[in-house]
């Protein structure tokens, strides 16, 4: 539901943010030039391009939210670890550039797991799309309310973890 609606969200912005390119693309001059390149209506193909579920830069960009969603919670558990145990270990991490990329590698690789069978594995998200569809159709507004708590809650999260180590060490 969450990612339905951060691609919800995705396609919004991006109708706003791209609206100047797309008045552009309305100009009788720059649809004979796409014209000449077989492209009827240029419009079309950018919004497409953009908000296509299946291989929009919308699904995309919804995709890296719930990847640094999913970050945001471990780095959160590892914030309350330090803290339960009252050591800073976040030193450990950054002392040379191998450490470092551990680091990462401890954060990105298990939230690319969990997203690639979640959501990615036979295209399970396109699923979800066509479900949420029909059931959110009258109730769009109260989920989408939900997911944005959601996504706070994990943002909160992650401060209230970095209080809690703040005052712990």
């Amino acid at each position: 539901m969450v990612y339905y609606f951060l691609n919800k969200w995705e396609v919004m912005t991006q109708n706003i943010f791209n609206y100047p390119i797309l008045l552009l693309l309305r100009n009788d001059k720059v649809k004979k030039l796409y014209a000449k390149r077989g492209v009827e209506n240029p419009e079309d193909v950018v919004k497409n391009a953009v908000n296509n579920p299946k291989t929009g830069t919308n699904s995309i960009i919804a995709g890296i939210h719930m990847g640094g969603l999913l970050v945001m919670l471990e780095y959160s558990v590892f914030n309350f670890t330090q803290a339960i145990i009252g050591k800073s270990l976040i030193q450990y991490f950054f002392k040379d550039v191998m450490s470092f990329v551990l680091f990462l590698v401890v954060f990105l690789v298990p939230a690319g797991i969990v997203n690639y069978f979640l959501l990615y594995k036979k295209d399970k998200y396109l699923k979800y799309f066509k479900k949420f569809d029909k059931t959110f159709k009258n109730n769009s507004r109260k989920y989408g309310w939900k997911s944005f708590f959601i996504v706070m809650s994990f943002y909160l999260l992650v401060v209230i973890s970095f209080v809690v180590l703040v005052k712990a060490i």
